[in-house]
């Protein structure tokens, strides 16, 4: 018997509304729009208006729902008022590109033509509750490929389409109690700091020199080994500079490193078996990114059922009785 192939990917998690476009401050009740309801227009309307969407609303780019043999992934709950499914984005880099077999002795497969889109397949999850005006957005995110600018972009576009006058707006999802886990109980797998534009003095010290026109970025990547994990106090002194962001970089040894209060801090945290990255900078964002092991399919892409098993469990973990 075949082993199934497994990979890590991320699950992207964002919070939506929408608004009357006259008063973007007022959530509209999605499920009673003029009578009608979100999750009912959403149903019946994003398999054909996505196919219909040009590439010149999309910033070049195309997107449908994706299909195995004729019939499209996707799938709806009227109970849990869930759409999920699987969208495939098309890309064209109005290039010509060889495609090679072989690591060394490469042979040349095909060469993909200008104006020909490679297409790339992403889960999503779609939550609509009632008695509430903000739903959930789950989404795949795999390496530095997301779906996330195209996919709300045209749902804004089929929103607008069919309630006319109403605006969609998204925002990231953050649990505070969550990351607070994640902060002060996970197991840190590493913390990344890092200052943007670094300074002439500092250009002079690590490269011999200052180029006037040229932007230079400082990382240094704090790593656990065999097993070793951060400290308590480490932890709290990141957890409150969460809270109050109050300067981790307070100390003479990151100054004279090249790092202050103007630098960001990027903690990779496990807890409960979830890998979270947080992302602290001088904003205080917190990516929605959550780290997942998924089974893939026979083209090396997540398979749906187990992506759509893992984006469910995470949601429910969430406690906010959505699932």
């Amino acid at each position: 018997m075949e082993k199934i192939k497994t990979a890590k990917r991320s699950l992207e998690v964002y919070n939506f509304s929408l608004y009357d476009k006259n008063d973007l401050n007022t959530r509209v009740d999605y499920a009673n729009i003029y009578g009608n309801d979100l999750f009912d227009i959403l149903k019946k309307n994003m398999t054909q208006y996505f196919e219909n969407i040009g590439p010149e609303k999309l910033s070049q780019k195309t997107i449908k729902i994706d299909s195995e043999g004729d019939k499209p992934v996707f799938k709806t709950n009227s109970n849990l008022r869930i759409i999920t499914g699987k969208i495939k984005i098309g890309d064209d880099d109005g290039k010509e590109i060889e495609h090679t077999k072989g690591a060394r002795k490469q042979t040349v497969v095909y060469v993909k033509q200008k104006g020909v889109y490679a297409h790339r397949p992403f889960f999503f999850m779609i939550i609509i509750p009632k008695n509430t005006k903000i739903g959930f957005i789950v989404l795949e995110k795999e390496g530095y490929y997301s779906c996330k600018k195209i996919f709300c972009k045209a749902l804004s576009i089929l929103i607008k389409n069919k309630m006319s006058g109403l605006q969609f707006k998204d925002e990231n999802y953050v649990e505070d109690e969550i990351v607070k886990n994640y902060i002060e109980k996970g197991e840190y797998n590493r913390i990344n700091i890092t200052r943007k534009n670094i300074p002439r003095d500092l250009c002079d010290k690590y490269l011999g020199g200052y180029e006037e026109d040229g932007e230079y970025e400082l990382e240094l990547v704090i790593k656990t080994k065999k097993g070793t994990d951060f400290k308590d106090i480490t932890k709290q002194k990141i957890l409150k500079n969460m809270e109050q962001y109050n300067g981790f970089f307070n100390t003479k040894e990151f100054e004279d490193i090249g790092f202050d209060d103007t630098t960001s801090l990027k903690v990779v945290s496990t807890f409960d078996g979830t890998t979270k990255t947080i992302d602290l900078s001088d904003t205080m964002k917190i990516r929605p990114y959550y780290t997942i092991d998924v089974e893939l399919d026979n083209k090396g892409f997540a398979n749906f059922e187990s992506i759509k098993n893992e984006a469910i469990g995470l949601v429910k973990g969430f406690n906010l009785g959505l699932l």
